[in-house]
């Protein structure tokens, strides 16, 4: 492996090993502030955060560069996905019928794990001790430390993309070519990505090319989809040596009915069915990367933007 594989793998580690956990604000905060040293202080790139409306929720983002300039906006999501004790879990990128179906099928897993777990705790204190507040006491601890083993730090898949936007930042310091955008909510479902769309449109629509990148860390397969094929697009697909695949049914994936220039590139395998899904992105079997793969599609936005 190259010293520039190695210090890639080594920014992915650091994003992993430190950052790897995304669920809490707490953890967020932590890698927020993370990005703005790097990306401000040593890139030189201005750093903004900003929040998406969903009713009267808000949703988090932080830019890095300038979007009204950038001929390419990069996009990755912050959070992290947490553990399923559902080992049959996959994440299907381009079908979100099918992921809703497994991400409610994983809670309902989860959750009888917890009730049941609890539930045993509760019998077992009692029936040592005959103290009913002690047996609930236990109880409650015991769901709590299952809630925190739900915890997934073992997540190459969703730290990939942070380290593929450093890597390339490093190399663009205060380039404004090319801005970054970190997405809140955004690691399992399009929500965020079209509400961003839409907010951000008329920076969307002059940039050349929006990419969505997500679960970049291994897979047999490099798949970028799009609904409108252009020239730009037509090269860099070829030139990361990835498949394209158009999305033509309506309303399958709602983000690309947001912008044009959308691409959304991730890594993954084909089931029997030949669906593309991404597999172990919540469990912790994610410790794999291909860094060779990862380094390519960075070193193509180094040189093309």
């Amino acid at each position: 492996m190259s010293d520039i594989e190695n210090r890639l793998e080594e920014q992915l580690l650091q994003y992993t090993y430190y950052y790897g956990i995304r669920n809490s604000n707490k953890d967020k905060q932590r890698c927020y502030s993370y990005i703005e040293s790097k990306f401000a202080k040593e890139f030189g790139l201005d750093v903004k955060f900003d929040k998406l409306s969903v009713g009267i929720s808000k949703i988090g983002l932080c830019i890095a560069g300038n979007l009204d300039k950038a001929d390419k906006i990069l996009i990755a999501p912050l959070d992290t996905p947490r553990k399923s004790y559902y080992k049959q879990y996959s994440y299907y990128p381009f079908n979100e019928k099918k992921s809703d179906r497994n991400h409610m099928l994983a809670a309902l897993i989860n959750g009888s794990i917890g009730v049941l777990l609890t539930a045993a705790v509760c019998w077992l204190v009692y029936l040592l001790f005959k103290q009913f507040w002690l047996s609930c006491i236990c109880a409650f601890v015991s769901f709590l430390l299952y809630l925190y083993s739900l915890r997934n730090i073992f997540n190459f898949s969703s730290s990939a993309p942070l380290a593929l936007f450093t890597y390339i930042a490093a190399h663009r310091r205060k380039d404004e070519q090319i801005a970054y955008v970190f997405l809140d909510h955004s690691a399992q479902n399009y929500l965020s990505l079209k509400l961003f769309l839409v907010k951000y449109k008329k920076q969307c629509e002059r940039a050349d090319a929006v990419i969505y990148f997500n679960n970049l860390a291994h897979g047999q397969h490099l798949v970028s989809a799009y609904k409108e094929l252009d020239k730009n697009k037509s090269q860099f697909i070829e030139a990361c040596e990835a498949e394209g695949l158009k999305i033509e049914d309506e309303g399958v994936l709602h983000c690309f009915e947001s912008s044009s220039k959308l691409m959304i590139m991730t890594a993954a395998e084909r089931d029997q069915s030949n669906e593309y899904y991404v597999k172990d992105i919540r469990s912790r079997r994610d410790k794999t990367v291909d860094v060779k793969r990862l380094k390519r599609i960075g070193d193509l936005l180094i040189k093309t933007a």
